[in-house]
């Protein structure tokens, strides 16, 4: 290996280690303000309930997709038919 390569690949290393650190100062930072906030009673342990999505009227796409199932659902029935009358005959 060249002197070039081993120079880049201490560099890519060096970068990954930083990065890493940076990562582990990041999460002790939001976990020291997590702490903060539950001594202050402003952090519940409890998950929030999900909001409602507001309604929406139909979209084009909607009907497409409607007319799809129907449309599954009735080439699933008429293959039924069909083996059901090849079964007679």
């Amino acid at each position: 290996m060249s002197v070039e390569w081993t120079f880049i690949l201490i560099v890519r290393a060096q970068s990954y280690v930083l990065y890493c650190d940076v990562c582990l100062l990041q999460e002790a930072q939001v976990l020291e303000k997590i702490s903060e906030l539950r001594k202050q009673g402003m952090w519940s342990v409890r998950r929030l309930p999900k909001a409602a999505e507001p309604s929406h009227s139909k979209a084009h796409w909607d009907y497409v997709l409607e007319e799809m199932q129907w449309l599954a659902n009735d080439f699933a029935q008429e293959r039924k038919w069909k083996k059901a009358g090849a079964r007679k005959v």
